[in-house]
């Protein structure tokens, strides 16, 4: 399973560097905003506001307005440009791309994080 996370994150990290020039940038773009976003994201999931579900994208756990739930609609649209190229180099769906970055966000969150299993079932990291 590790191996299979490991060789997924190459092929991910490739195919951001290698991607055709115009789609590069919007890539570069998106990974920066993800980056700059990623202490607010961070402070959302140890509020339980947000969650990460089995696609790869950021969830509500409780009700978002204004500013947070522009984050997170920002967030999920910038995961989506990232997982449409890694999809378009590797040959994989973009949902599988997402699901597969799902299972390498899981191993690395924090303690309390609430994440969701394929199943569709929440539970907070231990």
């Amino acid at each position: 399973m590790h191996r299979k996370l490991y060789s997924f994150a190459i092929v991910f990290i490739t195919s951001i560097l290698l991607a055709g020039t115009a789609s590069a940038d919007a890539v570069s773009d998106a990974a920066s905003r993800i980056k700059q976003r990623l202490a607010q994201i961070d402070a959302m999931k140890a509020a339980g506001e947000v969650g990460e579900d089995s696609a790869g994208y950021l969830a509500e756990r409780t009700s978002l307005a204004g500013r947070k739930a522009s984050i997170l609609a920002s967030e999920n649209e910038d995961r989506r440009i990232i997982y449409e190229s890694v999809s378009k180099q590797t040959g994989q769906p973009a949902s599988e791309v997402g699901k597969q970055r799902a299972l390498q966000i899981a191993e690395r969150a924090a303690s309390g994080v609430w994440l969701q299993k394929p199943s569709g079932e929440w539970f907070q990291k231990p």
